[in-house]
């Protein structure tokens, strides 16, 4: 995984703030994280694999709240 797609995962995961978050989420240090997005450090291997994970949790997290969305809205008069 290179620098560039390590940080945009990380931004779509935790938005602005993502270093932090991403840091707890793999049980590494917020300074790790840094060095990895900063190329001062490589980026392990096994890091695609567990963000991969991470991104599975979050789109089901957000296709249950789509789910929910939609089934809370009861259009009154709409024909869309």
């Amino acid at each position: 995984m290179t620098p560039a797609r390590f940080t945009k995962i990380g931004e779509l995961l935790y938005g602005p703030s993502w270093r932090g978050a991403l840091a707890l989420a793999l049980d590494v240090a917020p300074r790790t994280v840094s060095r990895w997005a900063d190329e001062t450090s490589p980026i392990p291997p096994g890091i695609s694999i567990d963000m991969a994970k991470l991104c599975d949790e979050k789109a089901k997290q957000l296709a249950n709240v789509a789910c929910g969305l939609r089934s809370s809205h009861k259009p009154q008069g709409e024909t869309r």
